[in-house]
């Protein structure tokens, strides 16, 4: 993932810029509750291993690249997202608050961590978002999304066979990457070809202030 922009820009200044950039709708109303995460997260993050002890000081980053992976995807469907190795809800949260139409499932093994998402869900009045506190495998035949998505959660050769069991035909596999994925998405291939994915990587551009862009992986299933 990229480095962040200027951590010493307020947190909150950040994520009301964001919230223009990226045409959120009810830009005031999402940007509290994102605060209002942050914050949740920030009580909890020890107990449940949440996040990164840089946390308190630099939530927006990583919210802000969590956001901009929406635009890969049609923010006016009614598309069904799993979010696979959720841990605190940094990506499928984010993403249900900001994509209100989507209906997020976030599969997270940890109990700790299922817990802190389905009590901040509640806390939050999140509809459209639930979590599962399994292993994604476990659900492969009994659910199916639109698309599938990732953040620090492995590499493409341990994700994609997760991602073919949960994806509709035409789905696609969003994963948060770091700065350069080309050498992980070459040594991915042949588990690409084998499960009938085509993939390529993504740049998409962050607000002003943030770094330039994030790199993404999107993996379509054929």
């Amino acid at each position: 993932m990229a480095k962040n922009g200027n951590p010493e820009r307020p947190n909150e200044l950040r994520i009301e810029e964001a919230m223009r950039f990226f045409a959120v709708e009810e830009p005031s109303t999402t940007a509290e509750r994102l605060r209002l995460y942050a914050r949740m997260v920030s009580g909890r993050r020890r107990w449940g291993n949440l996040a990164s002890s840089s946390w308190d000081s630099d939530w927006a980053g990583p919210i802000i690249e969590s956001i901009a992976l929406t635009t890969e995807l049609d923010r006016e469907k009614r598309l069904r997202i799993a979010d696979v190795g959720a841990g605190g809800g940094l990506l499928g949260l984010v993403v249900a608050l900001t994509c209100t139409r989507w209906k997020v499932t976030a599969i997270e093994s940890s109990g700790r961590k299922a817990t802190f998402m389905t009590e901040t869900a509640g806390k939050l009045r999140m509809e459209n978002f639930i979590v599962e506190s399994e292993r994604a495998e476990t659900i492969t035949g009994r659910e199916v999304f639109d698309a599938v998505v990732s953040r620090a959660a492995g590499t493409m050769d341990m994700m994609i066979p997760i991602a073919a069991g949960l994806l509709e035909s035409g789905g696609s596999y969003i994963a948060i990457k770091g700065r350069d994925p080309a050498r992980e998405l070459e040594e991915a291939s042949q588990v690409l070809e084998s499960n009938g994915f085509y993939a390529k990587i993504v740049r998409v551009a962050l607000p002003p202030g943030e770094e330039a862009e994030i790199s993404l992986v999107k993996a379509s299933k054929m």
